[in-house]
């Protein structure tokens, strides 16, 4: 499953539960744009750090690994 979340944008919220119920799971409703652009940036940043923070431990797992091949300078 790719979709992980679905952020809607509606002017009234009360008349989209009768569909929307079935994707509570998935599915974050807003009617005022401000909160809606607070938690995109919410989970956008909480995104990137989960991203970065497995960047650098497969950076430091590369960097371990190419410590196994380092040679003494010659001359």
């Amino acid at each position: 499953d790719h979709i992980s979340q679905i952020y809607l944008f509606c002017a009234s919220i009360a008349s989209h539960t009768s569909w929307a119920i079935d994707y509570t799971d998935k599915m974050l409703m807003f009617d005022h744009e401000n909160d809606l652009l607070r938690r995109l940036f919410k989970d956008i940043e909480e995104y990137l750090r989960q991203q970065a923070e497995q960047y650098l431990k497969q950076a430091s797992h590369c960097k371990d690994y190419a410590e196994l091949f380092k040679q003494d300078q010659c001359g």
